[in-house]
């Protein structure tokens, strides 16, 4: 019932024998036992915990508790952390505020937060604008936990002609402008942007799935 906890216990056990040509159907011996619970209030709020034991391989998965709370229709909170059985310490808290409208804006602010070390180890702002359906401007930065230092910071401006997308990319982790024409279905250079010198900057965002 909305509003209220729902749990569940799920079990699995697999045990292949036989033999196939196919490598499709190889598959390991393997044993679980999962723990979910869920709360979900409509339109406003959403918590799970979850935790888990490989049986078949001898260790606990991490217990993880997630949250996504609605401010309004257009901004919500998220924050996920979790709690390692097998190494007895805990996992980072992650914070993210995000702020949309329905087509022109969304902005996400991320911080970081090692409750072992009790310190914050990363800051970031991501923006994504859409002032008309012509223009798109996008931004990606990082900073360093007290605000002093842009550790990344990752700009580019779509213009659409039509049939043909213009991209102008500015990396102050690369030193590098770049300009790019190309049709619409095959960018010139989106896959470069949010490059930087630890590798490719990503962040998902709560619910998704890869």
């Amino acid at each position: 019932m909305p509003g209220h906890w729902q749990t569940r216990l799920t079990g699995s056990y697999v045990h292949p024998e036989g033999f196939s040509p196919l490598q499709l159907d190889l598959t390991s011996p393997a044993a679980s036992l999962n723990f979910e619970a869920v709360r979900l209030v409509a339109d406003k709020m959403r918590v799970d915990f979850t935790c888990g034991r490989d049986i078949q391989n001898g260790y606990y998965q991490d217990a993880v508790l997630r949250g996504e709370f609605m401010l309004s229709k257009r901004d919500r909170i998220e924050m996920q952390s979790g709690y390692s059985i097998q190494l007895s310490q805990l996992r980072p808290l992650d914070l993210r505020w995000i702020f949309a409208t329905q087509r022109t804006w969304w902005s996400a602010l991320t911080l970081n937060y090692n409750l072992d070390q009790t310190s914050l180890t990363d800051i970031s702002l991501d923006m994504d604008w859409t002032p008309s359906p012509k223009w798109r401007v996008q931004f990606l930065s990082g900073f360093s936990d007290d605000f002093t230092t842009l550790n990344q910071a990752d700009i580019r401006i779509t213009r659409d002609l039509h049939c043909m997308l213009a991209q102008l990319t500015y990396s102050n982790s690369t030193h590098m402008i770049m300009f790019g024409l190309g049709i619409k279905a095959f960018p010139s250079n989106s896959q470069t942007f949010g490059i930087g010198s630890q590798g490719q900057y990503f962040e998902s965002n709560y619910g998704d799935s890869y």
